[in-house]
């Protein structure tokens, strides 16, 4: 297999200097994006359903309002948001609560509810690797609490994933998506909405993990070619050398060098990982 580009921008002798290349780049690209955003309401729905093909969720005015109270500048971006939380689209709302309530009890799990619009962490299910970040996260939730309904959160307590779904069970659960154009009530995929939500975390600490973490990688990833080979040295490197493409070069499936040269690969301290896709 050919070694890839990994989204590296090399420095030249004379010109501009790569990082003020970089940064001007960077700063046109920012700028053209905060004047796309939208300036009222009705411009932020028209947005929402050009960009989702789907109307925007209910209290999304009472959402919009308090992004503008916050000096929100980037008012339209949800596409990372929208992309996270795509796959569960296929599992009912009755499965999700089970796997919420399953996984509230696994080890290293913090719990966080929403009873009558206060919010609280469950003592029985909490961990003191979060001490800092819950009260923060419950300050951030109060600004807004009397919008939320009954709810459970599920926290991860260790700096490590927990959730890593296989290629072929991410792509069956999108399938399952009801179509962007129908509304709530369509039906999703028996297959996904029968999940069973008796799962478990499997250590796999202090061993390398490359094959684990790279699952959920395309078969056409670089990471899943099974021929590759790492590159030869570099005789003697000439030029200096920085990101231009960051997204390309944080992502696993475009890295395999990470196989060999990631700590968190080579030797992770836990890894606690189920294959079933978690809200957590």
């Amino acid at each position: 297999m050919q070694w890839p580009s990994i989204g590296f921008q090399e420095s030249h002798v004379g010109g501009n200097h790569p990082i003020e290349d970089l940064i001007r780049e960077a700063r046109a690209e920012f700028s053209a994006m905060v004047e796309k955003q939208s300036k009222s309401l009705q411009e932020a729905i028209q947005e929402y359903q050009r960009r989702y093909q789907r109307d925007p969720p209910p209290g999304f005015d009472r959402w919009y309002q308090m992004a503008v109270e916050a000096n929100v500048t980037l008012i339209d971006e949800y596409d990372l948001l929208m992309q996270d939380l795509e796959p569960f689209g296929g599992i009912s709302a009755k499965e999700l609560h089970a796997r919420t309530a399953k996984v509230s009890t696994a080890q290293m799990i913090s719990r966080m509810m929403v009873r009558d619009h206060t919010i609280k962490v469950d003592p029985d299910h909490h961990h003191p690797p979060r001490l800092t970040e819950v009260p923060l996260t419950i300050e951030w939730l109060d600004d807004f609490a009397e919008f939320l309904p009954d709810m459970d959160l599920a926290f991860n307590a260790i700096d490590e994933p927990r959730v890593i779904v296989p290629d072929g069970s991410l792509e069956s659960s999108l399938r399952a998506c009801p179509a962007k154009s129908a509304g709530e009530n369509s039906s999703t995929s028996s297959l996904v909405r029968t999940a069973s939500s008796n799962f478990k975390f499997l250590k796999n600490g202090h061993q390398n993990v490359w094959e684990l973490v790279t699952i959920s990688c395309p078969p056409s990833s670089p990471a899943s070619d099974t021929r590759y080979s790492p590159p030869p040295p570099s005789p003697q490197p000439t030029d200096l050398h920085f990101v231009h493409n960051a997204s390309f070069v944080k992502d696993t499936c475009q890295n395999p060098v990470s196989s060999m040269h990631h700590g968190f690969v080579v030797n992770p301290e836990s890894l606690y990982t189920t294959q079933e896709l978690i809200p957590i």
